[in-house]
């Protein structure tokens, strides 16, 4: 029997990204994991603590953390990386944690969100 490397899993994208952000934050050690479209809005995230929608709105525009934020934050930076996914382009955000997440949240979105042949 072949082991399965995804304890959780769900058939609606909108949970299965979700975990998907929860596995990237939980292997990186972030405080928080989102994707946030290009105006700024929240697509999906994790992080208790936070405001996920100014996260999202600051990792767009390359600001930093609010001040209601940097307390849970812990003197963690937001870091932000551009991925597509369904033909558009969205940002990858998180709080603190060791980069590198990124390309596995943007496959996870592709399997999840683009058309299938």
């Amino acid at each position: 029997m072949e082991n399965e490397r995804r304890q959780k899993r769900s058939d609606v994208p909108s949970t299965a990204i979700e975990l998907a952000l929860a596995g990237a934050k939980y292997r990186s050690g972030a405080h928080a994991c989102l994707i946030a479209d290009q105006q700024g809005f929240l697509l999906a995230g994790t992080g208790d603590g936070f405001n996920l929608d100014n996260l999202a709105a600051f990792a767009s525009v390359g600001r930093p953390l609010a001040s209601e934020d940097e307390k849970a934050a812990q003197g963690a930076a937001l870091q932000a990386e551009s991925i597509s996914f369904g033909g558009s382009q969205f940002h990858y955000a998180s709080v603190g944690g060791t980069p590198g997440e990124a390309q596995g949240v943007e496959a996870a979105a592709r399997r999840l969100f683009e058309e299938k042949p």
